[in-house]
């Protein structure tokens, strides 16, 4: 389920909201890194910032993967 969310995310961002790749893979990042400080600061285990955190690490690599393709050809 994390990766189906990840691609449908990542394409959603970049290619329907024609934020492109490059922009959509900075957005995703830094709302990546909120979430792990949040996640990190936590005093406890608590799910909803647990499963924020992988849908987002699933949206980054899609995103990277992504990158790897299109911009180096890889």
């Amino acid at each position: 389920m994390a990766t189906t969310v990840g691609e449908t995310a990542a394409d959603f961002l970049s290619v329907t909201m024609k934020l492109g790749l490059n922009v959509t893979s900075f957005i995703m990042a830094g709302l990546l890194v909120i979430a792990l400080v949040v996640q990190f600061k936590a005093k406890r285990y608590t799910p909803a910032i647990y499963w924020l955190v992988v849908v987002f690490i699933s949206v980054m690599g899609t995103l990277i993967s992504d990158n790897l393709v299109d911009n180096l050809g890889v």
